[in-house]
C-alpha cells in the first residue's frame, strides 16, 4: 500500500512558480525547491504542457548571498522544471563538496534529466586557492539529458559541461566562458547540440570529445589561450565559427576516424592542425591564419586522412625561417581555388595523392616535388 502525505496534490494541470532567495522567498536553496515540487506537485496531462519554474533572485555575492547548492538527479526526469533568473546569480564553488565518482559538480545527472537551466551563473571565490582539482559545473552520464537556454550557462567555473555514456546536451546560444581548469565541453560517447554557443576566454581546452557528435555551428571560440579542440572518433561541426587563440602548438587535433566540418570558419590566430589516422576534414570558403614553427605545416593531414578544401585562404605567420602551408603524409587531398600564403605551400610525403584545381599562384617550386602530374617517391600532385 502506498501512502501519500496530506500536502500532495494529484492531477495538477496548472503551471506553478516558486522562488529561491537568500531571504524572503519561498525557499533558500534550489534543492529545497526541487524537493517541494517533486513531493507535493504531481502534474497531469495538459495540452501544450505543464511547467514548474524556480525563480532565483538576490544571489549577488557578498555578505554570504551566494548559491550554495549541489543538485543531483538520479533516475528521474525533472525537465518539466525550469530554473530561471532575470540577472546573473553568484555561486560559491566551495559548496560543491559531495563527490560523485571522482568529481564534485554543481549539477549532476545519472540516467535522468536535469531541470532546464535558464539562468547565467557566475562562480565566485574564483581567486581563492583550491586544493581540490575535481570541481565541475555540470556532469550528465548514463543516458542523461540537459538543456541550457539562450544566454544561460556559467562564467568563471573551473570546468563547463561533461557528458558521458549516451548523454545529450542541448545548448544553442548558451554561455560557458572563462573556464580555467578542465575545459568547456567534454563529451564521451554523447551528443552536444550547441549552435552559436559562446565558449570564449577559456584558459583550458574548450572542446574535448571521443566517440561523440558535437555540433557547434557559429560558435564563439575567441579570446582563448589554449588549444581549441582534441577529438577522437567524433563528428565535429564548426561551420561559421570564429576562432582566436594565443596558443602556438597543435591547436586543432583530430584522430581515429573523426569527421570535421569547418566551412566558412574564421580563424584569426592560433597554432597548427594535426588531422591523422583516417580522419576527414572539409573546409570551404574559410580564412585560416596561424603560426606553425620551424619545419611544421600549418595544416597537417596524416596517415590515411583526407582534406577537401575549396576557396580558402591559408596563412602561416611564422617568421623565423621557411614557412610551410599544408603537408600530406600518407594522405589524400582535393584542393580547389583559394590561396596558401607560405614559402612551401604544399608538401607531400609517403605516397600521398593531391589534386589541385585553380589554386592561386602555385608552381612545383612551391612544393617539395619537381613536377606536377608525375609520380615521385613522395607521391603525386595532380594539377
Amino acid at each position: 500500500m502506498i501512502e501519500f502525505g496530506s500536502d500532495v496534490e494529484f492531477a495538477q494541470n496548472t503551471n506553478i512558480n516558486v522562488t529561491v532567495q537568500p531571504s524572503g522567498g519561498d525557499f533558500t536553496t534550489i534543492n529545497d525547491a526541487l524537493e517541494y515540487l517533486t513531493k507535493t506537485y504531481l502534474p497531469s496531462y495538459k495540452q501544450n504542457g505543464i511547467t514548474a519554474t524556480i525563480t532565483l533572485d538576490g544571489f549577488l555575492g557578498g555578505g554570504g548571498t551566494f548559491i550554495n547548492d549541489q543538485i543531483a538527479i538520479v533516475g528521474i526526469d525533472l525537465s518539466w522544471i525550469t530554473i530561471t533568473a532575470s540577472t546573473v546569480q553568484q555561486v560559491s564553488k566551495l559548496s560543491w563538496s559531495q563527490t560523485y565518482g571522482d568529481l564534485k559538480p554543481m549539477f549532476y545527472a545519472k540516467n535522468g534529466s536535469l531541470p532546464v537551466i535558464d539562468v547565467l551563473f557566475r562562480v565566485s571565490n574564483y581567486n581563492i586557492p583550491e586544493t581540490d582539482d575535481n570541481l565541475r559545473w555540470f556532469i550528465a552520464l548514463d543516458n542523461s539529458r540537459a538543456e541550457i537556454t539562450t544566454g544561460s550557462g556559467v562564467d568563471n567555473s573551473p570546468a563547463g559541461a561533461h557528458l558521458i555514456n549516451n548523454s545529450l546536451l542541448t545548448a544553442a546560444d548558451a554561455v560557458i566562458t572563462d573556464y580555467w581548469f578542465s575545459g568547456g565541453i567534454n563529451a564521451s560517447n554523447s551528443t552536444v547540440l550547441a549552435d552559436r554557443i559562446n565558449l570564449s576566454n577559456g584558459l583550458v581546452l574548450p572542446i574535448s570529445a571521443s566517440d561523440s557528435r558535437v555540433i557547434m555551428n557559429e560558435a564563439d571560440l575567441t579570446g582563448l589561450s589554449t588549444a581549441v579542440f582534441d577529438v577522437q572518433r567524433t563528428v565535429l561541426d564548426l561551420d561559421d565559427a570564429d576562432i582566436a587563440t594565443t596558443h602556438t602548438g597543435i591547436s586543432y587535433s583530430a584522430a581515429e576516424s573523426s569527421d570535421l566540418f569547418m566551412s566558412r570558419v574564421n580563424i584569426t590566430s592560433g597554432g597548427r592542425m594535426s588531422i591523422r589516422y583516417n580522419c576527414r576534414i572539409t573546409i570551404n570558403n574559410a580564412s585560416i591564419v596561424g603560426f606553425a614553427g620551424a619545419a611544421q605545416p600549418l595544416i597537417g593531414i596524416l596517415y590515411s586522412s583526407s582534406l577537401a578544401m575549396e576557396s580558402t585562404t591559408i596563412q602561416n605567420t611564422y617568421s623565423g625561417g621557411t614557412r610551410f602551408g599544408i603537408a600530406f603524409t600518407g594522405a589524400r587531398g582535393d584542393v580547389t581555388g583559394g590561396n596558401v600564403i607560405a614559402d612551401t605551400k604544399l608538401s607531400i610525403n609517403q605516397g600521398s595523392i593531391v589534386s589541385l584545381d585553380q589554386l592561386n599562384s602555385i608552381a612545383p617550386s612551391d612544393t617539395n616535388i619537381a613536377n606536377f602530374n608525375q609520380i615521385t617517391a613522395f607521391g603525386i600532385i595532380f594539377k
